[in-house]
């Protein structure tokens, strides 16, 4: 009886597991996002960098400038992109609670959208455009 163990194919522990029809798809969006943000991101710090000492009436009509705006838009959609298939990998791979992994990756894209992002650098006791004395008491003498 255990000798038939040993000659079993791996295939049968493999099945009922989900599909492996996707991986390909999703590894190459993956590289591909991340050679286009090798481009683009040398782009944008060369970009940035340009406008330092700019005033704002420069820097509003750097950008307003079409293949800015169209780089600018390019290299966000795939910074986020990429963000996004790479967080999607460590759920899938290191969320192994069924739970948790249903909850991670239903919460998962609105935790990379751009005002999201924001307004979770607003929560807490410190706020953006409040004076906070948090631990700290004033005296006077």
């Amino acid at each position: 009886m255990s000798g038939t163990k040993r000659y079993r194919n791996p295939l049968k522990t493999a099945r009922g597991l989900g599909s492996a029809k996707e991986g390909l798809h999703h590894w190459l969006l993956q590289r591909y996002t991340a050679v286009a943000l090798i481009f683009l991101a040398c782009w944008f710090l060369y970009f940035v960098i340009s406008l330092i000492h700019a005033d704002y009436l420069t820097a509003t009509d750097a950008i307003a400038k079409p293949w800015n705006a169209i780089a600018l838009v390019a290299f966000l959609l795939a910074m986020f992109w990429h963000a996004q298939l790479g967080v999607q990998v460590v759920l899938e791979d290191y969320v192994h609670t069924p739970l948790a992994a249903i909850a991670s990756q239903t919460r998962r894209p609105f935790h990379l959208h751009p005002r999201c992002a924001g307004q979770r650098l607003c929560r807490g006791p410190h706020r953006i455009g409040e004076l906070s004395t948090h631990g700290f008491r004033i005296q006077d003498h």
